[in-house]
C-alpha cells in the first residue's frame, strides 16, 4: 500500500517493502510512481482551474412536513421577536 502524507498532520509512516532483484531495478515501480505523480499534478491542476462552485435551487416540502416543521419555525420566530423587544426596552430604560 501506499500513500500520501497526511494533509491533517499524522505523521504515519508506511514502509514499501520490494522483493530482492540484482542491480536494484524495479522500472515497473518507477513508471506507477511516474502514473501517480502524473496523476496528482492533473487533479492539482484541474482543482486550481476549476470555478468556485455556485448551486441554487430550492426544496418543494409537503403540507404534512410543513405542518410538523411551521411550530418550531414560528416559535424560534417569537422567541427572537421577543428578545429583541427586551433587548430594546432594556437599552431604553439606561
Amino acid at each position: 500500500m501506499l500513500e500520501a502524507p497526511s494533509h491533517k498532520g499524522h505523521a504515519w509512516t508506511r514502509t514499501l517493502v520490494l522483493p530482492w532483484r540484482e542491480g536494484n531495478n524495479y522500472p515497473e515501480v518507477d513508471a506507477s510512481f511516474e502514473l501517480l505523480r502524473h496523476a496528482m499534478e492533473q487533479a492539482l491542476q484541474n482543482a486550481y482551474s476549476s470555478e468556485p462552485m455556485d448551486v441554487t435551487g430550492s426544496v418543494r416540502t409537503s403540507s404534512g412536513a410543513k405542518t410538523k416543521i411551521a411550530p418550531g419555525i414560528l416559535g424560534e420566530k417569537f422567541l427572537r421577536i421577543a428578545a429583541r423587544a427586551a433587548a430594546q426596552r432594556e437599552s431604553a430604560a439606561i
